[in-house]
């Protein structure tokens, strides 16, 4: 049964589409290039590309020709080598996502309460930022709202390369809201640790709870400096929900999902670290055996929330 997350809309949606073979999803993270194909829910090419650490600055595609090079290259060996299409998701710690609550009256505005909160939390600047905000289900009287804000420079280096690999971009997504739908569950902390920064989603009752992303920049770090990153990250923000989220605490007894390229390094040493069972993925998507489920959860949750 698909997530209620599947059914969020996109950070940014920029063609209407008429293509009707596969679709490509893409994802710049960790220092490699991650692209998966499907068609009709089904697992049809994948590729995880390393890049050149001087191709990235700050999480963001600095050389765009060089990154397109590379893409276009991949595309040629996969089924559909000419397609024209795809659709991309930007990191967490570029698209800064929470919740908030707004009275069920008339005198409180959405549209002037969020962008308010979205300032006070993310310094957000029309200018350098954008903002998208969506109502998710509610346990209490209030309205609820999901908003990200998302740094245009992250969202235009997509662009470019898009367009220098001869693609149109179907649109933009979220990182961590991605992965979350691909882990489709009805409670439980989704994490992705990678060596660049980590996310964490926090679900309840089907729907987000809270999201959190952090930066550690492009050097490469060991497995115990990994650990203790992801352990702290992943704790703070369980406490921060739990603190906060008017649909109570998220269980002691929900688990875990580990992704990203970290996934493997790590296995059960967050869950043990933070007292937490792991959660087993159970993919809404057929995937072959050898498919590095890490590296592409973030894909996969693409393809399942542009699923046509």
């Amino acid at each position: 049964m698909p997530s209620i997350l599947s059914k969020i809309p996109l950070i940014q949606k920029l063609a209407k589409s008429e293509w009707k073979g596969p679709q490509l999803s893409v994802v710049v993270r960790g220092g490699q290039l991650r692209l998966l194909m499907t068609e009709q829910r089904k697992i049809v090419w994948y590729r995880v590309i390393p890049l050149n650490p001087a191709y990235l600055e700050g999480g963001m595609i600095a050389q765009p020709r060089a990154v397109a090079a590379s893409f276009k290259s991949a595309l040629e060996q996969s089924p559909a080598p000419l397609i024209p299409e795809g659709v991309a998701a930007v990191g967490g710690y570029h698209a800064l996502s929470s919740i908030i609550d707004v009275p069920n009256a008339r005198e409180f505005k959405p549209e002037e309460i969020i962008p308010r909160e979205a300032r006070r939390l993310f310094a957000y600047r029309p200018d350098s930022s954008s903002l998208t905000w969506w109502p998710i289900k509610s346990d209490n009287a209030a309205r609820r709202f999901l908003f990200v804000v998302t740094r245009r420079a992250a969202m235009q280096s997509l662009r470019e390369l898009f367009a220098m690999a001869g693609i149109r971009l179907r649109g933009l997504d979220s990182g961590p809201l991605a992965v979350a739908a691909a882990a489709n569950l009805e409670e439980g902390v989704v994490v992705q640790a990678e060596a660049d920064g980590g996310d964490v989603v926090v679900i309840k009752g089907g729907t987000v709870g809270l999201v959190r992303s952090a930066f550690w920049g492009g050097d490469i770090i060991d497995q115990d400096s990994l650990l203790s990153r992801v352990a702290d990250l992943t704790e703070r923000a369980i406490a921060s929900h739990n603190d906060a989220n008017a649909m109570g605490p998220v269980s002691v007894a929900a688990p875990l999902y580990l992704f990203g390229a970290g996934a493997e390094m790590l296995g059960d040493q967050v869950g043990e670290t933070i007292g937490r069972p792991m959660g087993v993925f159970d993919s809404p998507i057929a995937i072959p055996g050898d498919l590095p489920v890490g590296e592409l959860a973030v894909n996969l949750g693409l393809a399942l929330r542009w699923a046509k």
